[in-house]
């Protein structure tokens, strides 16, 4: 077990009291205030809905609605496995972007069911501060 040196001690106990004291004054009884919950709610209803519409865009091989469900940015990144070629990492929008576009192109339709979803949790964090549904 890994102790901490006694000069840092203290500190960790202070923040982490000052985090607790923090924590239970903006929570109410259910553990969340009701505008932290309604926050939430909204939130991961955007968040289902941008899943569900990506999900769409790419079963129905519409490229444009697609990209319009992602942020075109160089922290984009995808990781995958495919039977073919393992663990794959895409990163950058410009590497996403071109490869779901050829992938698009060239492959047949897709002939089979959209997914089932369930049991989804979702986590969202803001300053630090984490919700979960």
């Amino acid at each position: 077990m890994h102790t901490l040196p006694r000069h840092l001690r203290r500190t960790v106990v202070a923040v982490a009291t000052l985090l607790t004291a923090s924590q239970a004054h903006a929570q109410g009884p259910n553990g969340r205030s009701p505008v932290a919950a309604a926050q939430f709610a909204r939130d991961s209803a955007e968040i289902m809905a941008t899943i569900v519409g990506e999900t769409a865009a790419f079963y129905n091989k519409d490229f444009n609605a697609w990209a319009s469900h992602w942020v075109h940015a160089p922290y984009v990144r995808v990781v995958g496995w495919w039977p073919k070629g393992g663990v794959t990492v895409r990163e950058g929008w410009d590497a996403v972007s071109g490869e779901v576009r050829q992938l698009m192109k060239e492959s047949a339709p897709i002939r089979i069911p959209p997914p089932t979803r369930y049991g989804e949790r979702i986590s969202i964090c803001r300053s630090g501060t984490t919700w979960r549904g």
